[in-house]
Formats: structure tokens, C-alpha cells, sequence
């Protein structure tokens, strides 16, 4: 799958009043570090440009956004700069004229400028999706908008959810200029990653059962939240997306929980489009880490029979027709696998939990993705004294101190779920290592922080 391209445009000239250009960029930039789906990504940004520039960043780029952060004049168009750093205004005629041109690959324009609403009704003449100002715009308020519009992007929403999380944020803030932002939308405007219904059509199906290899899809989940209604759900879920009626579920593996399925190629096929392109990230609730295929009829020695007596094993390889590797699960002693009719539970369970349809069957011990009651509250405590110490130390300018606090937020808000984003929390933990390394009275609660929370599974 191509990246999506964020083709950032900044343009300040001379004789113009200064603009906190970089710190918008930066600010954006940071969000999407932060996002769900950064990989999906990239940003390239531009300054000081010049109208000469315009066609060529587009030509070369292909982007699929385009973000203009500048001057804008109403009327008299958007402010760039001319070869000696001087105000050269773009006017709107020609501007639309260059993404109709364009409009192939561009999904999404926003125009971070003063009175750009002018350019962005005539823009949304030829692109399906604008952003444009209905006056004048405080910087503080551009780089307040514009990252989170792009935060909700990396997180796989769509342009419409993007503007109005965006605007959201303005509201929470009582920021006067809640209003001044606005998007013009098509009805059934491409988003950014394909939808179900479009994978699907992808894939013309035929259904022809696999005989080579099982799927298996890997959860952030514990065995004991396995009960009979809650798999038949998802089975029934991943039937309906694969279009497959003939998906079965054969054997389910402890550690992450393990789903192992029988069915048709293209039905695979789908299931791993869908996750692929983060399409398909959880079932009821429960996130999906990876999907990958084993092979059938692998002898081992915890083989086991599946469904059609076919032999199964616990022989994991990413490709059916590459060399096979050593278990990537433990050795399970005989005793801890069980079956029940034609799908297999291997692992310390209790069976009977999962047949009998209990749908309160949930573990109520502590394991290693729930941390005890006192171990969360000393993380709690942990976090406010490195909030207050970032607050009270002369070491941090005010933007170093917003954005720490605000991977200190971001951590005491997931460890308080009852599925915190580990991942998540790990990469907000090294971002502040990173950040308070050199401030020495920082440096050890961060440290604690980080102890607290591995002490209580978190990551």
C-alpha cells in the first residue's frame, strides 16, 4: 500500500508579519510520531515558497494532501514570496487550474491562512475535500487545529471526523476562534484508507478451500476472556468480511490468544487485506497484533487433530511455502490441551468455559495484561510527582513543558483502561527518557515511572 503524502507548503516573506511557521510543522510532525498508523505516512514539507514553486512541488510529490500554512489575502489570493524573499500573491483562478490538474492524486487541500476561505470554495470545485479560514487566524489557534486534524488522520479517521476532532479541541479550549475554520465535503468523498466494501471488491471470490495452510489472527487477549458466544461472534464477523461462509474456527492458542482458521483462499486473502491496511484492527473489542499462516500437515511433536482429521501443529511460518520454523509458542506439557468437538483449546484454560457460553467467564486474576489495584495506584501517584516536577523545574522552556506533560497524560489516561495501548505507553516512556535525559531532577522520576509500570505489566 502507497504512503499517504502530506505535502506541507510555508511561505513568510519579508515584509510580512512573522509567522511560527516551524512550530506549526513540528507540532504536526510530532503528531503523527504519536499515531496508530505513522507508517502509513509522510510528510514533506516546503518553506519559503515561491509561485514558481507551486507546480513543481505538486509534479514531483504526487501528494495526497496539500497543506498551505501562511498569508492569505481574501480576494487578492494566498501570499508566497517572489526570488527575493518579497510578497507575491497566487491568484485563485490559476491556483484551481493547477489541482485540477492534480486532482488524480489529490484527496485533501488545507489552506492554514488568513481569509483562505475565498481559494478553498473555488479549490473545492476540482478536490473532493477543504480546509479553508473565514477571517483572520491567531498563530496560536493555526497550530492549535492543524496537527489534531492530522492527529485523527494517523489514526485512521476519516476528513470529516479529522475537521470535527479537530474543532473539538477549540471547544474544549473556549478558544474564540472556534469558528473560523471550515471544510467543504462531497458526499462519499474518498478517505484516506479503503473501506470494507471497497477491499472487498478487490477480490472477485470463488470460494476454494485452502488445503495447504491455516490463518491465524494474534490477540491482545487472555485465554480466560474466551467464551463460546463471544468466538461464535467473531467467527461470524470474519465470515461476513471474507464473504467465506465456509471460515471455521479449528484450534484456539494461548499466550496472545491465537485463532486458527480453515478456509478458502480468497476468504484469507480478504481477512489480510482488511488488517493489512487497518481496516479490520479488533474483534469485539479485543485489538488484532498480527495475522499470519501455519501449515497443516507439519508432523511435531504437539501435533494435534483438527475438525477433519487432517494433522495440525504448532508450527508457525509467515509464508506456507517458506521453510518452517521452530515453535514460535511454548512446549505445552499434555496435560494443558483440550478439545472440545472439532476445535482444539491448547493452553491453561478451562474448556467447559468456552462451550458452555458463560459470558461472564472473564479472569479475575492478575496476569500479564492487568495490573494489580496497588501497583496502579503507585504508578498514579508516580506520574502526578513527575507532572509537578516538569511544572516546577526552570530547566524546560513552556513548549518542552506542554509537550512532556502531554506524554504524561497520555500515559496516566491508558494505564487507567482495561486494554491500555502498551505500545503506546512504551513509546511515550522512551519519549520522555529521550526529552528529561539531560534535566538530572527529572531524570529519576521518569525512571520510577517506568519501573512502576513494568513492575505492573503494563508494557
Amino acid at each position: 500500500m502507497n504512503k499517504v503524502k502530506i505535502l506541507i507548503l510555508t511561505a513568510n516573506p519579508r515584509n510580512t508579519d512573522p509567522l511560527r511557521l516551524n512550530e506549526e510543522i513540528r507540532e504536526i510532525e510530532a503528531e503523527m510520531e504519536r499515531a496508530r498508523l505513522r507508517d502509513q505516512f509522510e510528510i514533506i514539507s516546503k518553506g519559503a515558497v515561491r509561485v514558481s514553486d507551486l507546480s513543481y512541488a505538486l509534479l514531483q510529490h504526487q501528494p495526497t494532501i496539500v497543506h498551505f500554512s501562511g498569508h492569505g489575502a481574501g480576494e487578492d489570493g494566498l501570499i508566497l514570496e517572489d526570488d527575493n524573499g518579497q510578497v507575491k500573491a497566487v491568484l485563485t483562478i490559476p491556483l484551481v487550474e493547477l489541482f485540477r490538474l492534480s486532482k488524480a492524486t489529490v484527496k485533501c487541500v488545507f489552506l492554514n491562512a488568513c481569509y483562505s476561505k475565498v481559494q478553498a470554495d473555488a479549490i473545492y470545485q476540482q478536490i473532493d475535500c477543504v480546509v479553508g479560514m473565514t477571517k483572520a487566524i491567531g498563530d496560536k489557534t493555526a497550530i492549535q487545529f492543524a496537527p489534531k486534524f492530522y492527529a485523527a488522520l494517523g489514526h485512521g479517521r476519516s476528513f470529516q471526523d479529522a475537521f470535527d476532532y479537530a474543532k473539538n479541541v477549540l471547544q474544549l479550549d473556549k478558544n474564540p476562534e472556534v469558528a473560523t475554520p471550515i471544510q467543504q465535503i462531497r458526499q462519499g468523498a474518498a478517505n484516506l484508507f479503503p473501506s470494507i466494501s471497497s477491499v472487498n471488491n478487490l477480490l472477485p471470490f470463488s470460494p476454494h478451500k485452502q488445503q495447504g495452510k491455516r490463518l491465524v489472527l494474534v490477540l491482545t487477549a487472555d485465554i480466560n476472556e474466551m467464551h463460546k458466544p463471544l468466538v461464535e461472534a467473531m467467527v461470524a464477523h470474519l465470515q461476513k468480511l471474507s464473504g467465506d461462509s465456509s471460515l471455521t474456527l479449528t484450534s484456539i492458542e494461548v499466550g496472545s490468544v491465537k485463532l486458527i482458521l480453515d478456509g478458502s483462499d480468497e476468504g484469507f486473502a480478504r481477512i489480510e487485506s482488511l488488517v493489512q491496511c487497518r481496516q479490520l484492527n479488533e474483534l469485539r473489542g479485543f485489538p488484532i497484533e498480527d495475522v499470519y499462516y501455519i501449515a497443516k500437515n507439519i508432523q511435531a511433536k504437539q501435533s494435534k487433530t483438527f475438525g477433519g482429521g487432517d494433522s495440525g501443529s504448532a508450527f508457525y511460518a509467515r509464508d506456507a511455502e517458506a521453510a518452517y520454523h521452530e515453535p514460535r509458542l511454548f512446549d505445552l506439557p499434555a496435560s494443558s490441551s483440550q478439545s472440545i468437538g472439532n476445535i482444539s483449546i491448547t493452553g491453561n484454560s478451562n474448556a467447559s468455559n468456552i462451550l458452555q457460553g458463560d459470558s461472564n467467564t472473564v479472569s479475575q486474576n492478575i496476569n500479564h495484561s492487568t495490573a494489580t489495584s496497588s501497583d496502579l495506584q503507585a504508578v498514579i501517584a508516580a506520574l502526578a510527582q513527575l507532572k509537578e516536577a516538569i511544572a516546577n523545574t526552570d530547566a524546560l522552556g513552556s513548549y518542552e513543558k506542554k509537550r512532556t506533560k502531554g506524554d504524561v497524560d497520555f500515559i496516566e489516561e491508558e494505564v487507567q483502561k482495561q486494554r491500555p495501548d502498551k505500545s503506546g505507553i512504551a513509546q511515550a516512556i522512551a519519549a520522555l527518557k529521550q526529552s528529561l535525559s539531560g534535566v538530572v531532577t527529572l531524570a529519576e522520576p521518569v525512571t520510577k515511572v517506568a519501573e512502576l509500570i513494568a513492575k505492573a505489566w503494563m508494557v
